[in-house]
């Protein structure tokens, strides 16, 4: 018998998004879309984890970081997972909306 359960999971992404500091980040995000992958898969069980992604830790962004954090945030719902950007600084929240990203990003919860 097949059911349905949600689980939740907290991602916090940190340091340098900009053009000069993405390619340190592709190894914590591969990290992270193989962990998403492995919760979701249970045997018998349809299984829907929310990923809370905590920006709280970025440090700079620009167009590079967002386009980063948009390839990474569409990986995890092709993983099934429902991603959901929180800690978000207002600052960066209405950099991401002006460079064009808030649609793809989805609403954001708890900005700081």
């Amino acid at each position: 018998m097949y059911g349905a359960a949600s689980e939740k999971m907290r991602i916090r992404l940190q340091g340098d998004w900009t053009l000069n500091g993405v390619s340190c980040q592709l190894p914590h995000l591969v990290e992270h879309l193989t962990n998403s992958q492995i919760d979701g898969m249970q045997a018998g069980c349809e299984t829907r984890v929310h990923h809370e992604v905590s920006l709280a830790g970025i440090e700079l962004l620009d167009v590079c970081g967002c386009q980063l954090l948009t390839i990474f945030v569409h990986n995890l719902k092709k993983r099934g997972a429902t991603p959901l950007l929180i800690d978000v600084p207002d600052a960066m929240g209405e950099k991401i909306a002006l460079w064009g990203f808030g649609r793809e990003l989805g609403t954001f919860q708890e900005s700081v």
